[in-house]
């Protein structure tokens, strides 16, 4: 009964809070890993979503470890992310996410051997937006996850990300404008950077999001509120400490970036529920194994990603339509 309580609280008032302005987390875990997340209400909003996409594969090992028969098979990304509100008035709105990663990345397989590492990055987020005037808002967030190979709290300090964002908007119907700045610090090192946020409902069918310097995306419905397609440029990064040496390399970690280019679907199966997909291709910044603290470009190896197409399938549930309208 409680569980089934907790379920209809999500979905009657997750809405108004996502329609409003939310921050995701994971921002600047990794160089360029920074995203703050504003979902208008072209859409019903996501409150829980599981995905999988798949990334590149590794194209460079140290020459000594390898035999010669080695086969590199591309690696995974499996996501999940449930949104729930804790304050919800007319001008100050209150939620947390709790999210989870697994990421597995592949060092080469062939007869004898297989070299997986699994990574993991599960956290917490609380995000908030307070309207002091009229259309103009504060909103931002404060976040932390742990990010490695394996979780050894005596490490703590080796596996934490924290951040926190601050930005100041306004909001004039389906217009919204916002400038802002993320803080982080990320496994020791301390990061800083802009953000800008415009998003515009172009016409009934057309809506364009940016958050820079993260994502732009275009949607367009092709069936309002159950068929959309969406084109995106984003960025995306991770960091994780392994614990686990990979061969000579202990007390490192893996960092990897890249920019998206992605076409994508999201469609109703049955009310509030969904599924997504998308296709694209991911040019990879770096792929890097770097002593920590240090910056990536002090890489003490590089895997070497290469331009590669990739595919993500996602299922996600929203409001049920006859709660959205109320």
């Amino acid at each position: 009964m409680i569980i089934a309580r907790i379920v209809l609280w999500v979905l009657i008032v997750a809405p108004f809070f996502v329609c409003a302005k939310t921050v995701q987390p994971d921002s600047l875990s990794s160089d360029g890993d920074s995203e703050y997340h504003d979902i208008g209400c072209f859409q019903r909003p996501k409150f829980f979503e599981i995905s999988y996409r798949t990334l590149p594969s590794i194209n460079a090992y140290p020459a000594e470890y390898l035999s010669g028969d080695e086969e590199f098979e591309s690696n995974r990304l499996l996501e999940m992310k449930l949104s729930i509100p804790f304050v919800m008035k007319d001008n100050f709105r209150l939620i947390g996410q709790l999210r989870y990663k697994n990421e597995i990345l592949n060092l080469g397989e062939n007869d004898f051997y297989e070299r997986k590492i699994k990574l993991n990055n599960a956290g917490f987020t609380l995000a908030y937006q307070w309207f002091y005037q009229d259309s103009k808002y504060i909103a931002g967030h404060a976040s932390g996850s742990f990010k490695s190979d394996e979780y050894k709290f005596e490490r703590m300090s080796s596996i934490l990300d924290y951040n926190s964002s601050f930005v100041w908007g306004m909001k004039n119907g389906e217009k919204n404008f916002g400038i802002g700045v993320l803080l982080g610090n990320s496994f020791g090192r301390f990061r800083i950077a802009p953000l800008l946020i415009y998003e515009n409902q172009l016409s009934e069918k057309w809506h364009l999001k940016m958050k820079l310097p993260k994502e732009l995306t275009l949607t367009h419905a092709i069936i309002p509120d159950n068929f959309y397609l969406k084109g995106t440029i984003e960025g995306n990064a991770a960091a994780y400490f392994l614990n686990n040496p990979i061969d000579e390399f202990s007390n490192i970690e893996y960092r990897r970036s890249a920019v998206d280019l992605k076409l994508g679907l999201e469609k109703e199966i049955k009310d509030f529920i969904w599924v997504g997909m998308d296709v694209g291709i991911t040019q990879p910044i770096n792929s890097v194994l770097v002593e920590p603290g240090k910056a990536s470009r002090f890489n003490v190896h590089d895997f070497n990603h290469q331009f590669t197409p990739f595919v993500n399938f996602s299922l996600f549930a929203v409001p049920p339509r006859s709660l959205y309208k109320k």
